[in-house]
């Protein structure tokens, strides 16, 4: 399991004073965020949900995040496809989640 997806892991992580003041994780934890991103939303996609899963990131010059997707019981071909996911939208999403254990008010 990757650690942000167990229960208090990101409250953990925000423990951390720098951390906490930028409103960032680490960048393996802040890579992590992003993969379950798109495998979440390209879990969407595949009538087999549960098989889909997606590489470590590769980060674009740009700040742009892509992931090599997968799914082994993907209907049809191609069975692996890359997801790209902008850098504002990426800093959209880690933004989303420290808001949600944070809360709003904390910008």
């Amino acid at each position: 399991m990757v650690f942000v997806k167990r229960p208090g892991s990101v409250e953990h992580l925000l423990e951390c004073t720098v951390c906490r003041a930028h409103h960032t994780l680490p960048r393996r934890h802040y890579e992590d965020v992003i993969r379950n991103h798109l495998a979440a939303v390209h879990r969407l996609e595949c009538p087999r949900a549960g098989y889909v899963s997606a590489d470590p990131v590769r980060w674009q010059p740009d700040g742009t995040a892509v992931c090599e997707i997968h799914c082994p019981n993907h209907s049809r071909a191609p069975r692996r496809w890359d997801a790209e996911l902008p850098a504002a939208e990426a800093r959209q999403v880690l933004r989303e989640l420290i808001e949600k254990v944070l809360g709003p008010e904390s910008r």
